[in-house]
């Protein structure tokens, strides 16, 4: 994965990001040499969206194959705020 440095970043602005991005899917920009920011294609973040909802529909299924829902209002409502309360 390509670095970039904040200073790369006042020095080249989005052509650097250009250039870093040719050869890699993504690049992380640096802010006093901590990692800071990514950067990617849109076809990259959409890749990863794609990849996000695949995933929450396997959790999904998962969860009605295993029984863990409810279609109690009363019992969702209460679920919900005990995980708020948990926070």
């Amino acid at each position: 994965m390509e670095r970039l440095t904040g200073q790369d970043i006042k020095i080249w602005g989005v052509t650097g990001i250009s250039n870093a991005l040719q050869n890699h899917d993504e690049c992380i920009i640096t802010v006093h040499g901590k990692p800071t920011f990514v950067v990617m294609p849109i076809k990259q973040l959409e890749y990863y969206r794609e990849r996000d909802l695949e995933l929450a529909a396997i959790e999904v299924n998962n969860d009605i194959k295993n029984g863990n829902y409810t279609t109690d209002l009363e019992s969702h409502l209460r679920d919900l705020r005990d995980s708020i309360n948990d926070v």
